[in-house]
């Protein structure tokens, strides 16, 4: 009998795991197709590193959807923020002012924040 209560039990206990894990994956799929884009007054973009003077892959991919962002009207203001690594001889808001530069987005439309290192410092 005991070891009859302690099967039902632990399968119990696997049947609310599952049925957790289903709503919890359930909720993501739901999340990841409502579309919360609204306007702004500025989109801030966080830096992540640089590599030799440029902006690394994760980096330009922030900047790539704020450049996208803005032309399609969402804020016509761009902050770019990053420090200087110490490993680095530009910081990082230098970096992205660059490659936004390179894109188009006219200079007075971009501001940047160049002392902070790290995320909690922005």
């Amino acid at each position: 009998m005991k070891r009859r209560r302690l099967i039902l039990l632990l399968l119990s206990v696997l049947a609310a795991l599952l049925l957790y894990f289903l709503g919890l994956a359930a909720a993501i799929v739901h999340d990841a197709k409502t579309d919360e884009t609204r306007g702004a007054d500025c989109i801030l973009v966080l830096g992540a590193g640089t590599w030799g003077g440029e902006v690394s892959p994760v980096f330009r991919e922030r900047l790539v959807h704020a450049v996208e962002l803005c032309r399609a009207g969402y804020a016509p203001k761009i902050i770019l923020t990053g420090g200087l690594d110490p490993r680095n001889t530009v910081t990082d808001a230098e970096a992205a002012r660059r490659w936004i530069a390179a894109e188009g987005i006219p200079e007075e439309d971009v501001f940047t924040e160049e002392e902070s290192r790290y995320t909690h410092e922005n």
